[in-house]
């Protein structure tokens, strides 16, 4: 068997931080979490988790209506997950037995060892490290199915961007994730059907010549009445409206320039785009450090000063400017701590202005 740190390496993995989700996105996940925790209690107590008992005590956890829409998107995330069946004769959520078919939820747990823990009627036990994994597994899958979109997005501009979603570490600036469409539910088992009568139409073609003659006609009447209304409002639906609008219109602002011109900035703004999609959160850091050094080292030159910041963040920033401008500064290291000796005979402006360019040809 695998040691316990590479059979729980999922539980140290952090996630991306800048790559956040929308606000129904996260209500999702905040969902699926108390979906997990009421049917591991009731698969745990080896009772038949219906979606009367889930809904109400979902909606108890989150204080937020829990629907068989949510159940349908969890689905279509962990489509695994669940194993859910319609089933009668099952007492509903505070009443007696009942006839009529209900949704039940069943976990599907793909339990590795066998020797574990079992419940009542001998199935595995819903530990908490299995409730950690699938929650984590969730939410992977989750920011995946959301990469999809942005995927689409990249796709979609005047110059399409092809970045691997395993590389991303930021969405695009245009990418608007209040506007990402909601997870689509997937179809949920539904109960056999039952011969109900929904119009006057569907008695009239099963029950005709068992009906009472004045019965018959006064259907067959209505009949008539409902299917010429329904001929004429198809035919007001079918008015069609054009509008002809042309995409293709330069704007004032691009008139004069060369298309060959407009291409080649178009491609290596694209490419600008594609980098900062990659880059990592680290490199950030360091770019933002850079764009600090140029006052740092004109105040240096003029006089001392207390700065209002961390001695781990003054640190990072003298390092960065001892890498950068090691010809500007030297570290002195006594018994009383480190010094920082600055060459008075160096140029100062060029020194920032290399500091600068250097940032730019990062961003």
């Amino acid at each position: 068997t695998l040691p316990a740190y590479q059979r729980f390496e999922y539980l140290t993995e952090p996630g991306t931080p800048t790559l956040t989700l929308p606000y129904t996105y996260k209500t999702l996940e905040g969902v699926h979490q108390s979906v997990e925790q009421v049917v591991s209690m009731l698969h745990n107590r080896s009772e038949i988790c219906t979606f009367s008992k889930l809904q109400t005590a979902v909606q108890n956890i989150t204080r937020k209506n829990f629907e068989m829409k949510a159940l349908g998107q969890i689905k279509t995330i962990v489509p695994d997950d669940y194993i859910y069946r319609q089933e009668k004769n099952i007492p509903q959520y505070g009443m007696q037995l009942s006839s009529n078919y209900q949704l039940t939820v069943e976990p599907n747990l793909q339990v590795e060892d066998s020797t574990g823990p079992l419940t009542a009627e001998g199935k595995p036990m819903f530990s908490a490290s299995l409730l950690l994994k699938r929650q984590n597994v969730f939410k992977k899958r989750l920011l995946a199915y959301l990469k999809e979109h942005h995927k689409k997005f990249l796709a979609s501009l005047k110059i399409p961007l092809n970045v691997p979603d395993d590389k991303i570490t930021r969405w695009h600036p245009l990418f608007q994730l209040d506007k990402v469409p909601e997870v689509v539910p997937a179809e949920l088992p539904k109960p056999p059907e039952v011969k109900v009568y929904h119009s006057a139409k569907d008695v009239l073609e099963k029950q005709r010549g068992r009906l009472n003659p004045l019965v018959e006609k006064a259907l067959s009447k209505v009949v008539a009445d409902n299917e010429k209304e329904g001929t004429t409002k198809s035919q007001t639906n079918n008015v069609e409206c054009s509008a002809s609008t042309s995409s293709n219109q330069t704007t004032a602002t691009m008139k004069g320039i060369p298309p060959a011109l407009l291409a080649k900035i178009r491609a290596k703004e694209a490419q600008r785009m594609e980098e900062a999609l990659t880059r990592k959160p680290e490199e950030d850091t360091k770019i933002k450090i850079m764009n600090k050094l140029p006052e740092i080292i004109r105040t240096l030159r003029a006089y001392p000063f207390i700065w209002s910041h961390s001695q781990k963040d003054v640190e990072n920033h003298m390092n960065m400017l001892k890498e950068l401008a090691p010809e500007l500064v030297s570290v002195v290291e006594i018994k009383r701590g480190k010094y920082m000796k600055l060459d008075k005979n160096v140029d100062v402006q060029a020194v920032i202005s290399k500091i600068l360019n250097l940032s730019k040809a990062q961003c």
